[in-house]
């Protein structure tokens, strides 16, 4: 069963898959597995006012450890907590050019290309295709659709992360698979690197939380 772990920063610019965090492990080694870098002292002391991660083990499993600013990445769906995200890459030193956006309408789109200077288009699947990590920043009504949609584009290479509340990770996995069949594309047993990753609202102004949590294959 997936466990949380809560992180200081409104934007984990590196989203480490090879370490799952369970309660109970030392907070500096989470802080240096999600963050890449050794807490200074005071977001130590930060750290452990807040108890972010408790005390505890740490779980092998193997996706990589690179960061997000390593990766090119598509955001499907361009509402205010996505870009709260494409502004924390940004700052954090992902090029322009690794981050792509899916929208619907042609106000939003224009208006994401001039806040943030990065490529947007209507197309999901082939924003996906282009991608190691997928961040699926639709509505929840919508995702069921969008999954379906993408299904075959979808790859065990990839890192998917889910920002939509209350769709649990099987539930994620279940659409995908059924997108798949839909699409004729009987493959096999598929097993897909998903997170999902709750922030909250001071996330837009870059002074929030965010809660993680790990399917089975990440």
């Amino acid at each position: 069963m997936p466990q949380c772990v809560h992180s200081t920063s409104s934007i984990s610019t590196s989203v480490h898959t090879d370490d799952f965090f369970i309660r109970g492990a030392p907070i500096t080694e989470c802080y240096n597995a999600l963050h890449g870098c050794t807490p200074s002292a005071r977001q130590r002391k930060n750290l452990d006012r807040r108890r972010i991660c408790g005390n505890a083990r740490v779980s092998r499993r193997r996706l990589g450890s690179q960061s997000l600013i390593d990766r090119n990445v598509a955001f499907l769906g361009g509402g205010n907590m996505a870009q709260a995200l494409i502004r924390g890459l940004l700052r954090a030193g992902t090029h322009r050019s690794q981050i792509r956006a899916t929208v619907k309408r042609e106000e939003q789109k224009r208006q994401i290309e001039s806040a943030h200077q990065i490529e947007v288009t209507y197309d999901n699947v082939a924003a996906v295709k282009a991608a190691d990590v997928v961040v699926l920043a639709v509505k929840p009504q919508a995702l069921h659709t969008l999954l379906r949609t993408i299904a075959p584009a979808l790859s065990d290479r990839q890192l998917i992360i889910s920002i939509a509340a209350g769709v649990p990770i099987e539930g994620i996995d279940r659409l995908v698979e059924l997108g798949r069949l839909q699409h004729d594309e009987v493959t096999g047993p598929h097993h897909l690197h998903i997170v999902r990753a709750m922030p909250n609202t001071p996330c837009l102004v870059g002074k929030g939380a965010t809660a993680i949590a790990l399917g089975e294959h990440a």
